[in-house]
């Protein structure tokens, strides 16, 4: 989805990605989400205006003798919102949220809110996590779309099913020795265990224009 998007975005168009992965201890602070956002929406090559924010602060650091420290998470929540202001669109995509340690989720679900209600131009925020109460109730007051993976256990099955046969086809399974029997069974535990899966994951979409 996000490769689809960067290809097809336009350069008027700010777009940022983050992936939580439980085994990545150091990628899991609000601090590095933050961060990480920053970096993705400051590099546009047709934006040049992008660069002013990040210059403020150089600046500042320089006085202060603060060069060397990382960035909080409150400026780097701020320089969202500044880069959001020369974006007609911001889009920020946050994947596997529930990979995030509690107290850092709850700091960024802020900061995210943050966002979206201090940017004057429309920014659209993508969070997919597994079934979670806290991440529901903070989202529950902004315009959004709540999807669970049973809206899309139709397109499951249909890939499956498709892959299985192309894999038969090509050779790639068993070296195309596969019957009838035992391709119905394969699909069978595939599709089984993408329910096991995916019946727990669903996603959040947070969208509001502020005007």
């Amino acid at each position: 989805m996000v490769d689809s998007l960067l290809k097809s975005r336009h350069p008027s168009e700010g777009l940022a990605y983050f992936y939580f992965d439980r085994n990545e201890g150091s990628r899991r602070s609000c601090e590095v989400v933050l961060k990480t956002l920053v970096k993705q929406l400051a590099l546009s090559p047709t934006n040049p205006d992008l660069l002013k924010p990040l210059v403020e602060i150089y600046e500042k650091r320089n006085v202060s003798g603060r060069l060397s420290d990382p960035l909080s998470s409150t400026e780097s929540r701020n320089l969202i919102v500044e880069f959001s202001q020369l974006y007609k669109q911001t889009i920020l995509i946050v994947d596997a949220l529930d990979e995030c340690d509690t107290n850092a989720r709850r700091e960024l679900l802020e900061a995210l809110k943050y966002i979206i209600t201090s940017s004057k131009n429309l920014v659209k925020i993508f969070v997919s996590s597994r079934s979670n109460d806290d991440t529901t109730r903070q989202l529950e007051n902004f315009p959004n779309y709540h999807l669970e993976a049973k809206d899309n256990e139709g397109d499951i099955k249909k890939f499956v099913r498709e892959k299985i046969n192309r894999s038969v086809e090509e050779r790639e399974l068993l070296q195309g020795d596969v019957s009838p029997e035992l391709k119905e069974l394969i699909y069978t535990r595939l599709v089984g265990g993408a329910n096991g899966m995916y019946s727990t994951r669903s996603s959040a979409v947070a969208r509001i224009t502020v005007c």
